[in-house]
């Protein structure tokens, strides 16, 4: 089992390796901003979990996979919120499992 502290959560990844987490601070763009680069990941994967200013975002309502590498949000951001993108590795036969704790 590995544990990720990310914001006040801990995301703990049963049977998971290390996770791979892309981020887009606020401040590091100068305009308003839809599409975002990712961690490469599998279309439609359930491990590549969005966050927008640490509030978790949902896939087909909050952003779309545009291929295995970048999203395009529902509408685009202001350059004063974070953005960070995290793939969460599961074991190598694919059965780990996510669950949060901290709450």
């Amino acid at each position: 089992m590995s544990k990720v502290k990310f914001f006040s959560n801990n995301l703990v990844i049963l049977g998971g390796k290390e996770s791979e987490i892309v981020s887009s601070l606020r401040g590091s763009r100068v305009v308003w901003q839809q599409i975002f680069t990712v961690p490469k990941h599998t279309v439609g994967t359930k491990n590549l979990l969005i966050f927008l200013d640490g509030k978790i975002m949902i896939q087909g309502r909050d952003y779309e996979d545009i291929n295995s590498y970048e999203v395009q949000l529902t509408y685009p951001i202001d350059p004063g919120k974070d953005f960070h993108a995290i793939l969460v590795k599961t074991g190598k036969d694919g059965n780990g499992a996510l669950e949060w704790e901290s709450f």
